[in-house]
C-alpha cells in the first residue's frame, strides 16, 4: 500500500483525496494513469476552488482500502476522496463493499447522477457499481478505474460537488446564496400528454431502436458513439401552430444581476485556448469573429413574429405559411418560392428568411391575445367550393389593434 499526503497554506480550498484501488497499479506492473489525471483536473479548476491534498494506490483488498480512506477521513479531514478503480463486478472488485464498511450515510444520488450520465455514453456503464457517502465531515466518491470512465464521472457531478459540501459542513452563508438563486429559477412543470411536442417527442422515443455495438472490447471503458440520426432531440418550438403560440413568455422575469448570479453559481471561468475548428464544438469564443462577407447573405428576421408589407398599414391580415430558420421555401429562384401579397403576412421566426415581397416584421412578444373569432368562408378544395372556417386572431398593442391574421382550417 502506498499513501502520500501533503499540506499547505490554503486553509480555505477543498481538500481533496485521490485513491487509486488496483492490483497492477499497487505492485508497479501498471502506471497510475487514471489517478495522475484526476490529479491534473483537480489542479485545472474542475471542482472550484479545490486542491489535491493527498494521493495513493491500494491494491484490490477491502481491508487496504478500508484503511486509508479511515486513515484520511478521520486523520487528515479530507473534504472530499475520489477512489478510481474496483467498482465493477469482478471477483476482485470490492471498492463498493469498502466505501460501504466506512460511511455513515450514503449519497445515492451521486452515485445515480454518474450512472445516468455513463448510460449515454455506452450500455456498459450498467456494469458498474458506484457508492458515495459520508464520513463524519468527508465526502467519498467511487469513479470507474478507467482514465476516460473517471474523467466523464467526475466532469458530470463536478457541479454539485462544492454545494454537497457546503452542506455537509454547515456553511450556511453559501447555501442561502446558493438556496436564494435557486428559489428564482422558475419552476419547470410536466408537459401535458396531448401537448403536440409531448407527442412529437413520444413518438420519436418509440421510433429508437437501441443496439449494444459488439465492439466494444473493455468493458471498464467508456467509448462515445454518436447516431446523429437517433438524437431524439427535436425541437419544441411548433412554428406551423400560428393560432396556438402564447403571445407572453410563459416564464418569469428576474433581473440581470439574479441572472448572473444563477450562471455564476454553477460555472467555473477557464483560461482560453486555441483549437482547430474541428475540435471547438461545445466550447464558447473568448473573443468576437467578424465575418468579411454578409451573413446570412439574404434579408432575415431579427425577431419572432409576422412578416407584412408595412405599407398596407393596420388591418385585416391572412396568416398563408409559416418559416423559421434554415427554411429555403423564401428565397427568391428557389422551388416553390414563398411571395407575400398585399393582406397576407407570415409567421416568421428569428434567422428566418424574410418572404418575397415583406419588407417588415412585428414582433410577436409586442401583442396579446385577445379574443377569437370564426366566421364561415370559401375554401377551394377538390375542383369545388367547400365550407371553410376562417379563425381571426385579433391583436393589439395598447389600446389600438394593430393586426387581425388568421389561418384557412377545413371544416
Amino acid at each position: 500500500m502506498s499513501v502520500e499526503s501533503t499540506t499547505s497554506g490554503d486553509e480555505d480550498k477543498i481538500t481533496v483525496g485521490i485513491l487509486t484501488v488496483s492490483d497492477r497499479c499497487s505492485s508497479g506492473e501498471s502506471t497510475d494513469v487514471s489517478g495522475q489525471n484526476l490529479a491534473e483536473l483537480i489542479k485545472a479548476g474542475i471542482i472550484d476552488n479545490a486542491k489535491v491534498a493527498a494521493s495513493g494506490c491500494v491494491a484490490d483488498d477491502e481491508r487496504s482500502i478500508v484503511d486509508a480512506l479511515e486513515h484520511w477521513c478521520d486523520h487528515l479531514h479530507l473534504d472530499l476522496i475520489l477512489t478510481t478503480g474496483g467498482t465493477g463486478v469482478a471477483p476482485r472488485d470490492v471498492t463498493p463493499e469498502a466505501v460501504r464498511a466506512v460511511i455513515h450515510k450514503e449519497a445515492s444520488g451521486i452515485s445515480i447522477l454518474m450512472t445516468t450520465s455513463s448510460l449515454k455514453s455506452t450500455p456498459f456503464a450498467a456494469l458498474a457499481r458506484p457508492v458515495c457517502g459520508i464520513r463524519n465531515k468527508s465526502l467519498i466518491v467511487t469513479l470507474p478505474g478507467s482514465c476516460k470512465g473517471s474523467e466523464e464521472c467526475l466532469r458530470c457531478i463536478a457541479c454539485v460537488l462544492p454545494h454537497a459540501l457546503d452542506l455537509i459542513n454547515n456553511k450556511v452563508r453559501k447555501l442561502s446564496a446558493t438556496h436564494e438563486a435557486l428559489q428564482s429559477i422558475p419552476v419547470v412543470k410536466p408537459e401535458s400528454k396531448s401537448s403536440p411536442s409531448y407527442q412529437e417527442q413520444n413518438k420519436h422515443h418509440h421510433a429508437h431502436h437501441h443496439h449494444c455495438a459488439h465492439q466494444h472490447h473493455h468493458p471498464h471503458h467508456h467509448h462515445h458513439h454518436h447516431h446523429h440520426e437517433h438524437t431524439g432531440c427535436s425541437s419544441k418550438a411548433r412554428v406551423d401552430d400560428v393560432c396556438g403560440r402564447p403571445r407572453k413568455s410563459p416564464y418569469e422575469i428576474i433581473s440581470v444581476d439574479q441572472a448572473q448570479e444563477i450562471v455564476f453559481s454553477m460555472v467555473s471561468s477557464k483560461e482560453p485556448v486555441e483549437l482547430p475548428l474541428e475540435e471547438a464544438a461545445g466550447f464558447v469564443l473568448s473573443e468576437d469573429v467578424v465575418s468579411q462577407y454578409p451573413l446570412p447573405p439574404f434579408p432575415a428576421s431579427v425577431k419572432d413574429g409576422y412578416a407584412v408589407i408595412a405599407a398596407d398599414g393596420a388591418g385585416t391580415r391572412k396568416v398563408v405559411d409559416a418559416v423559421a430558420a434554415g427554411d429555403l421555401k423564401t428565397l427568391k429562384g428557389q422551388e416553390g418560392e414563398l411571395v407575400i401579397r398585399s393582406g397576407e403576412c407570415v409567421r416568421i421566426n428569428t434567422g428566418a428568411p424574410l418572404p418575397q415581397g415583406a419588407d417588415a416584421v412585428v414582433q410577436v412578444s409586442f401583442h396579446i391575445w385577445r379574443r377569437i373569432l370564426t366566421k364561415p368562408c370559401p375554401f377551394e378544395g377538390d375542383g369545388r367550393d367547400v365550407l371553410g372556417w376562417y379563425r381571426v386572431l385579433c391583436l393589439e398593442q395598447g389600446p389600438t389593434v394593430v393586426f387581425i391574421t388568421g389561418k384557412m382550417m377545413r371544416a
